[in-house]
């Protein structure tokens, strides 16, 4: 079955043609019912069409081997690297907090929520990889 019985179209929406891309082109979205009946060679012509699909969060085996330290209130001023970027809330004093191969550090259990969706520090965007 050809990708356009599908109601998909080989549409290029590259350099200068305004296009929003893969995500939001309406092209590259098919009704579950298209899929389930779909060929081999379909779904293999799907696959070149929208791309390889990676998992994009990190194993629960990485994220227990995540390092930890205690964090200590500073003396005065509050900075910025004193509150959690995922939950926004402030470190308290003694709370342990997960750090990342960035040095950015977070409630264990806010970056550990956010790595198994994304496997990427949610400030720098550095790709996690223990």
């Amino acid at each position: 079955m050809p990708l356009q019985a599908l109601g998909l179209h080989n549409r290029h929406h590259g350099r200068g043609g305004g296009g929003l891309g893969l995500a939001f082109n309406p092209a590259n979205y098919l009704p579950d019912d298209a899929i389930e009946g779909a060929d081999y060679e379909t779904l293999l012509a799907l696959g070149e069409r929208v791309g390889e699909v990676k998992q994009r969060g990190l194993d629960g085996r990485t994220l227990a081997g995540l390092p930890t330290k205690i964090y200590r209130a500073p003396w005065q001023n509050v900075s910025d690297d004193s509150r959690c970027a995922v939950c926004l809330e402030d470190f308290q004093d003694g709370e342990e907090l997960a750090l990342l191969p960035c040095l950015h550090a977070y409630h264990g259990v806010c970056v550990r929520t956010w790595l198994k969706g994304n496997g990427v520090c949610p400030v720098c965007r550095l790709e996690v990889k223990l």
